[in-house]
């Protein structure tokens, strides 16, 4: 029964945290991070930046074996194609251990879901505030930018906008990424060394107060009006608009372009946000 079959193979995919996690090398990089902080000169000893990489490459090595023999190779593909979306690279100590966790803890369970839940689980997730160093945007009206001279940083809001939703010539401008990379002040990582929950950690003193206003889709008139808080923004209303992505998917999962004349349909510009893919 093909649809049976297809049935099976679309849903969440799950892996334990034997070969690694987020957490595991967070918490390795905890006290180097902590000392940093502080002032304190603390150069990564040699051993712990061979443990973050042996477990950035473990984990690597078993989402590829877990693909090579699942039953579920169309979600073994899936899970390749939003990965490949939302790419992270390794480079810096520290993604070379989180890099290979977006995909097995962000991505692969939010197969089969919404759109908009697997964006916010990896625009939130640690391999990717840290890759896009989100954790040191301190908002310059906010407490700790009022007393320090750290600034803003816009590389997740630009990503977000750019690359993960409405794409290059998606009609926001420079204010949008602005407004957006304000907004998420504050979201950071948990140190586990400071007593923190090794996870996504939503820092009040460096999140910029008032409301943000981004004007996603000019052309469709949606206006996203956030009040700050980390909640209002889960509400996924930054993705009035989704991305359309039906085009790439076929790319990618059937290696060829629709027949002449071929129609997917029109993206629902108009859907409410409550109702977001």
């Amino acid at each position: 029964d093909p649809q049976a079959w297809l049935a099976g193979q679309l849903g969440p995919l799950v892996f334990d945290e034997a070969a690694g996690s987020s957490r595991a090398v967070l918490a390795l990089l905890g006290k180097r991070v902590e000392d940093k902080r502080a002032g304190i000169p603390a150069p990564m000893a040699q051993d712990e930046v061979k443990a973050i990489v042996a477990m950035g490459q473990a984990m690597a090595a078993d989402t590829l074996s877990r693909a090579i023999g699942s039953n579920r190779p169309l979600a073994a593909r899936l899970l390749d194609f939003f990965s490949n979306h939302f790419s992270v690279s390794t480079g810096p100590t520290p993604m070379r251990g989180l890099a290979a966790t977006l995909e097995r803890e962000a991505v692969g369970p939010n197969l089969g879901g919404r759109f908009v839940e697997m964006l916010l689980a990896v625009e939130r997730h640690p391999a990717m505030l840290t890759y896009l160093n989100n954790a040191q945007s301190v908002g310059p009206g906010s407490r700790m930018g009022r007393r320090q001279s750290r600034g803003l940083n816009e590389n997740l809001a630009r990503e977000m906008l750019e690359l993960h939703t409405l794409g290059v010539d998606g009609g926001y401008a420079q204010a949008d990424v602005r407004e957006l990379a304000m907004a998420i002040t504050g979201w950071s990582v948990g140190l586990p060394r400071r007593n923190e929950e090794p996870a996504f950690l939503f820092r009040e003193a460096t999140h910029e107060p008032g409301a943000r206003v981004v004007l996603v889709e000019q052309a469709g008139g949606v206006v996203c009006a956030y009040d700050g808080s980390p909640l209002d923004l889960a509400s996924g209303r930054l993705i009035a608009c989704a991305p359309d992505l039906r085009q790439p998917l076929i790319d990618g999962l059937a290696a060829c372009r629709p027949l002449p004349g071929a129609s997917y349909g029109a993206p629902d510009l108009d859907r409410p946000a409550q109702t977001d893919p």
